[in-house]
C-alpha cells in the first residue's frame, strides 16, 4: 500500500513539474512515505513468543496434513506451510502462478513469506508478507 501511495505522489510531482506548480510539500510527504515503506520492507514480520508456540503446536498436531492434505485440510495446510502443499492437488496451478518456474523458491516446502521457519501463510495481513 505505501508503494502505491509513493507512485501516486511521484505522478503528482511530475504533473506539478509539468505545470510549473510548487511541489515542495508533496515531495516531502512522498519521501516520508517512501522511507516508511523501505523500513517496513526491511523489517521482518513480528510474532510474539506465544504466537510462535501456537504455530509450532499446530504444525506438530497437523503434521500429516502438511505432507499430504485431504481436500478438507487444504486451507489449514496452506496456512501452516504455504502454497507449496498444493503441488499434487487440483489447485497446483495456483501455486505455479504465485511461484513461476525459474524463480527463487526453495524446495523446502515453505512459502516465500520471509519467515525463517517456513510457516508463513501468504494471506495478506495475517502474518505472511507476500
Amino acid at each position: 500500500m505505501p508503494a502505491l501511495l509513493c507512485a501516486f505522489g511521484l505522478a503528482k510531482i511530475a504533473i506539478g513539474l509539468a505545470r510549473d506548480k510548487p511541489i515542495g510539500f508533496i515531495s516531502l510527504m512522498t519521501a516520508v512515505v517512501a522511507i516508511y515503506a523501505l523500513v517496513q520492507l526491511a523489517s521482518p514480520p513480528t510474532r510474539t513468543r506465544r504466537g510462535d508456540q501456537v504455530l509450532l503446536s499446530l504444525k506438530l498436531r497437523h503434521a500429516r496434513a502438511q505432507r499430504a492434505p485431504l481436500a478438507g485440510e487444504l486451507p489449514l495446510a496452506v496456512a501452516l506451510v504455504g502454497t507449496s502443499v498444493l503441488g499434487g492437488t487440483a489447485y497446483a496451478a495456483y501455486h505455479q502462478a504465485r511461484h513461476p518456474p525459474g524463480g527463487t523458491e526453495s524446495s523446502g516446502g515453505s512459502d516465500s513469506s520471509g519467515d525463517s521457519d517456513g510457516g508463513g501463510s501468504g494471506c495478506g495481513g495475517c502474518g505472511g508478507g507476500d
